[in-house]
């Protein structure tokens, strides 16, 4: 029970994290796209 709880729990945690990253580095390439173009 503990362990399926905590999996279920991490799961929409690293969704987030991995959506935050894909946004900064979408963001920081379009920063460096502007400064070199």
């Amino acid at each position: 029970m503990l362990i399926k709880e905590v999996s279920s729990n991490v799961v929409p945690v690293s969704d987030v994290t991995s959506g935050l990253i894909a946004g900064l580095t979408f963001g920081v390439s379009l920063a460096l796209a502007g400064v070199f173009c």
